[in-house]
């Protein structure tokens, strides 16, 4: 089975209910707030946004040592 679709699916169904709450019953938008952080601790993302803010963080920064200049 492709649990991958599946992850995708229900992230994307509690999406939906987290941008128009008033449409949906409290408990179930309660279970999406928790879906979705449940993904967040496991890095599940619909997009690459987290990654690319992380990459762009370290980009910017001046600290940063190419691997092949490293020297011990």
């Amino acid at each position: 089975m492709n649990y991958r679709t599946t992850i995708k699916r229900e992230l994307r169904n509690a999406g939906r209910v987290l941008t128009r709450p008033e449409l949906f019953p409290d408990s179930l938008v309660e279970l999406s707030h928790k879906c979705v952080e449940s993904a967040e601790r496991q890095n599940i993302y619909l997009t690459a946004a987290p990654f690319k803010r992380t990459c762009a963080a370290y980009e910017v920064s001046d600290n940063i040592i190419p691997f092949h200049k490293v020297t011990t």
